[in-house]
């Protein structure tokens, strides 16, 4: 006798994007490809438009008008449809940082967080007829209101002169990618550890690299501005170290103009550099808590409530201890 087994093979159809599912959530932890897709064609469309090589270029030029938005006629081509529809997210997510001889629209190109335009709501049957260089607000360095612009532009303008302009030339207009902000401190001190004046800062959201970058900017800037031509810099940050001991390093991109300024600023003083560790500079760090905490920037000539226990410390060369459980 033979025995003959049968099995039978059920096949059961889903959608894939629940497939794509986490498996907590009942699916099978799939990659969701048409995301990826999105993501990759976002990045090879932003690596479009901020290259400069010759095809970069070409392609800009082809499906892009010269205000940087795409052109509304229609252009054969195999790649461009795949592109365009991501144009308003680059859009939403970029803004253009201003350069020593800026070539920007004023009213078109977003250089203020969102373009004028959007921000006086003008028709686009209007906006298409307005062209005006960002170069015409610009004197020596210094923020302009043309006479004939001062009413269009008082509901904007304390934003306006907020953004640091370069004072040297060489700095070339740049469509950078935006990112959140947090809370950055220091203190001045003399050659015997005395206080001479502390500060700190709200950013918003922002990484350790940004708010310590902002802290030294901030340090520089205030020396210079006291007279003070010989600065000891100490940061817990080695890679803010590096940026002051190279400045052939990228900083983020917020800070180009400011750390292009301080650059310059640098050149003047005597500026020693060292690495310090968190633990050794905890009355920084209670200022930059406070700063986080606390809207807008602040200067004490003394030091602040907030940091009276650390400074009173750091004085007697009492030890800082930092533990992880």
């Amino acid at each position: 006798m033979r025995l003959i087994s049968f099995s039978i093979m059920t096949i059961l159809a889903c959608l894939y994007f629940g497939c794509c599912s986490l498996i907590s959530e009942g699916g099978l932890g799939l990659k969701n490809f048409p995301i990826l897709n999105r993501a990759f064609l976002l990045k090879k469309f932003w690596d479009i438009l901020t290259s400069s090589s010759m095809a970069s270029t070409f392609f800009r030029r082809r499906f892009l008008n010269k205000f940087g938005q795409p052109c509304t006629y229609y252009k054969r081509s195999s790649i461009w449809p795949g592109f365009r529809p991501l144009f308003q997210d680059i859009l939403d997510g970029s803004q253009w940082i201003i350069g020593s001889d800026t070539t920007l629209d004023f009213w078109h190109h977003n250089w203020l967080g969102s373009s004028v335009i959007e921000r006086l709501n003008i028709p686009v049957s209007v906006a298409n007829t307005l062209q005006l260089k960002l170069s015409n607000f610009i004197n020596n360095g210094c923020w302009v209101c043309p006479i004939n612009l001062q009413s269009l532009c008082a509901p904007f303008w304390e934003d306006i002169i907020k953004i640091t302009l370069p004072f040297k030339d060489g700095f070339v207009d740049r469509l950078v990618w935006k990112s959140a902000k947090d809370g950055f401190g220091g203190i001045f001190r003399d050659h015997l550890g005395q206080v001479l004046c502390c500060f700190s800062g709200n950013l918003g959201i922002a990484t350790a690299l940004e708010a310590e970058l902002q802290a030294v900017i901030h340090a520089i800037q205030m020396a210079s501005q006291r007279g003070w031509r010989s600065l000891w810099i100490e940061s817990d940050s080695t890679l803010v170290i590096h940026f002051l001991s190279s400045f052939q390093v990228d900083v983020p991109w917020r800070f180009t103009t400011e750390w292009f300024n301080c650059r310059t600023i640098l050149t003047s003083m005597t500026v020693k550099v060292s690495h310090i560790y968190r633990e050794g500079n905890r009355v920084a760090d209670c200022l930059a808590n406070f700063g986080a905490d606390n809207a807008g920037v602040h200067w004490w000539d003394s030091y602040p409530p907030c940091a009276i226990t650390a400074y009173s410390r750091d004085l007697a060369d009492f030890p800082n201890y930092r533990f992880s459980f």
